[in-house]
């Protein structure tokens, strides 16, 4: 019986020296678990966080320009490079305003011009006549040149009064679509201004088209880095149109699914200007591209 525990209590004094030794070998380390790499979530490019508590909904498309129902010239152009200047030297007619807009993969360009003027000194009032067209750039088989086609065209007949006074700016902001570009149709007459604007971007697709269209009063241009931001006047009830109580900022941006319109509000303060109103703090003028000042017997 002694004998056996002597022998027990030996082989457990081995084994724990062993494991001892084992432990203390020279050369090794005992290394930490692996810790899993820490994952970065980029931002979303068409988020809406930015504008908590706005009222937003896809952005009306209701083109008056491009409406289809006076389709202007539809003739591709073959030119050495695709921007504004080459446009102008291959086109058959005189360019008043031009924009170039998209991304290096998918430009477009819009053009507008052949200005034709007829007045009627019965009615005081002369009638302008103007070509619009949005063109994208294609690759031509033998590779000499650019192919201008194409992907939008109209005519416009705009009679203007001589108490009026119309001015088309084109107007062009940096989104995560591309640049954009606005025709922003401004007519004033008497004490009131009408704005019309129609944006044309690249679609979801990669492709020129108009994808939002405004219009209103109290409107002034901005930018916040994702597209197109228009001030508006917001009226009571039983207000003057004279004296909105409220503004709003409208906002214009690209989204997964087409482009979104999102409407802040806050109270209008009669002694600021509108750039100078809490809701535009911070935000940027848009780039003016070119401006057009519609003829009338005022300023022939």
């Amino acid at each position: 019986m002694l004998r056996r525990a002597l022998t027990t209590l030996v082989l457990a004094t081995v084994l724990v020296a062993a494991c001892g030794e084992a432990a203390s070998t020279p050369g090794t380390t005992s290394e930490p678990a692996p810790t899993a790499p820490t994952t970065t979530i980029a931002p979303d490019p068409y988020g809406l966080d930015d504008l908590a508590g706005a009222y937003t909904m896809p952005a009306a498309m209701e083109p008056r320009i491009f409406s289809g129902e006076n389709p202007g010239y539809s003739g591709d152009l073959l030119v050495d490079g695709f921007d504004c200047d080459a446009i102008r030297a291959a086109i058959s007619y005189e360019v008043v305003a031009c924009a170039e807009g998209g991304t290096a993969e998918s430009p477009f360009i819009v053009a507008v011009g052949d200005e034709y003027v007829e007045r009627d000194e019965a009615t005081d009032s002369a009638t302008i006549s103007l070509q619009y067209a949005v063109y994208r750039a294609v690759a031509t088989p033998d590779g000499a040149g650019v192919r201008a086609e194409v992907v939008m065209s109209a005519t416009e007949r705009r009679e203007v009064s001589m108490v009026e006074m119309v001015t088309l700016t084109l107007e062009r902001v940096d989104t995560a679509a591309g640049r954009a570009i606005a025709l922003h149709h401004t007519v004033i007459g008497g004490s009131r201004a009408l704005n019309t604007i129609e944006m044309i971007a690249l679609n979801r697709y990669g492709l020129p088209q108009v994808v939002a269209t405004h219009e209103g009063e109290g409107v002034a241009e901005f930018t916040d880095g994702k597209g197109f931001v228009y001030s508006g006047y917001h009226y009571a009830d039983d207000e003057a149109m004279c004296c909105p109580s409220y503004v709003t900022a409208h906002y214009f941006r690209p989204g997964p699914n087409g482009w979104t319109h999102s409407r802040l509000t806050a109270p209008n303060d009669p002694d600021k200007q509108m750039e100078e109103e809490s809701l535009f703090a911070g935000l940027r003028a848009v780039e003016t591209v070119a401006t057009y000042e519609y003829a009338n017997e005022m300023n022939n």
